[in-house]
């Protein structure tokens, strides 16, 4: 068996997959030990192969044996205490981020993204000092009567159903996106991981934010799958065990395909049709038989609502928070018909029961953390002449 020595980014089979939590391939990138690792498995913490392990520590202890010089490494420049050769002090935490490894950098990053929001109930809102609520990013408002959301389900269940016409015709298209949804954007924007390897990391924490704020939403809704609502719905994949809305899969799709506008310019063409990816991958979930309508616009406004944040807290030029708001008790049979048409949803969601997403003034100080990983995504673009 051969070993693949490609650095986990490289690796096309769990290149930014989005981790369903449910189930599809780990994400290697999120792995703790880094995924495959270039050197065995040994320095990464990995499994490395015994044979490995043990050459290695007969090499190690051949070349002690032999050696009768001076042991001791140069101290890293970041560590050095002015004016004390060979003393140490505690590492600059910023100026030791390019030696992390890259899973590192995202969980840290994410740690500090999380601390600045909250999710309350269907409410997802900025925190301000002291973890005091801020102001409010996205609200979703559902029927809370029994009567109410029945009557919300069953008509959309009804366009999930008249959606499963098009299976034999995007089958292919929804088996991959199950797991993996870069390939399909890998075809827009002509980038990959071994180019680029600071924009996936860059991309990747975007899906991370996704994970960690899509899962309370979901909880909190507490939205029945189609086929839970309907027995003729006959969903083509396994339904996840958690609440329909939002869409997880429509709000990574919008996710990557707002930050990569951010990073594209536009002159390169790219912008609108990310912009239909997105919504295709919405729309693919709604075929396969395992979201409404609804739920890929909730997930929509999600992608969008996080990826501003993002954004904002990585000092992005132009980019300010969005207070949105999806009121689906407003909802009636004519308007939800334009949710099966995607030119609305194009549009920014101009339906009646959609209040539009508002500039919120606010520009708070750039995350260091955060901004760093955005700056080198952006300098790795134009080193290739993209930025």
């Amino acid at each position: 068996m051969t070993t693949d020595t490609r650095p986990p980014f490289a690796q096309g089979s769990t290149l930014l997959a989005y981790t369903h939590p449910t189930g599809g391939p780990k994400n290697a990138y999120l792995h703790p030990t880094g995924g495959q690792a270039t050197d065995g498995g040994r320095r990464s913490g990995g499994g490395a192969s015994p044979l490995v392990v043990e050459a290695v520590r007969r090499s190690c202890a051949g070349l002690v044996r032999s050696h009768d010089g001076p042991a001791r490494r140069p101290v890293p420049a970041t560590s050095q205490a002015p004016g004390a050769a060979g003393k140490t002090k505690p590492i600059n935490p910023q100026e030791a981020l390019p030696r992390y490894e890259p899973w590192v950098r995202v969980q840290t990053a994410l740690s500090r993204l999380q601390a600045g929001m909250l999710v309350d109930g269907l409410t997802l809102q900025r925190r301000g000092a002291g973890g005091l609520k801020k102001n409010t990013l996205l609200t979703l408002v559902l029927p809370m009567t029994p009567n109410g959301r029945t009557k919300l389900l069953e008509g959309q269940a009804s366009r999930v159903r008249q959606a499963g016409r098009r299976r034999e015709d995007q089958y292919a298209e929804i088996m991959v996106q199950a797991d993996e949804l870069w390939p399909f954007f890998s075809a827009v924007v002509d980038l990959d991981a071994a180019r680029a390897p600071h924009v996936f990391e860059y991309l990747q924490l975007g899906l991370s934010l996704v994970t960690a704020v899509v899962m309370p939403l979901k909880y909190a809704a507490g939205v029945a799958r189609p086929s839970e609502v309907s027995a003729l719905v006959l969903p083509m994949l396994d339904v996840p065990g958690h609440a329909a809305l939002p869409s997880g899969h429509a709000s990574a799709a919008r996710m990557l395909c707002e930050l990569l506008v951010a990073l594209l310019p536009s002159e390169t063409g790219a912008h609108p049709l990310l912009r239909r990816l997105a919504l295709r991958v919405g729309r693919n979930r709604e075929v396969a038989g395992l979201h409404y309508p609804i739920d890929t616009a909730a997930g929509w406004l999600l992608g969008e609502t996080l990826a501003g944040y993002l954004l904002n807290v990585s000092g992005a030029a132009g980019q300010k928070f969005l207070n949105a708001r999806l009121d689906l008790t407003r909802a009636t049979s004519g308007n939800l018909e334009q949710l099966s048409d995607d030119e609305a949803l194009l549009q920014r969601l101009p339906m009646t029961f959609l209040t539009s997403p508002q500039a919120d003034t606010v520009d708070p100080q750039p995350d260091a953390v955060v901004a760093w990983m955005f700056e080198r995504a952006r300098a790795e673009l134009r080193a290739l002449g993209r930025g």
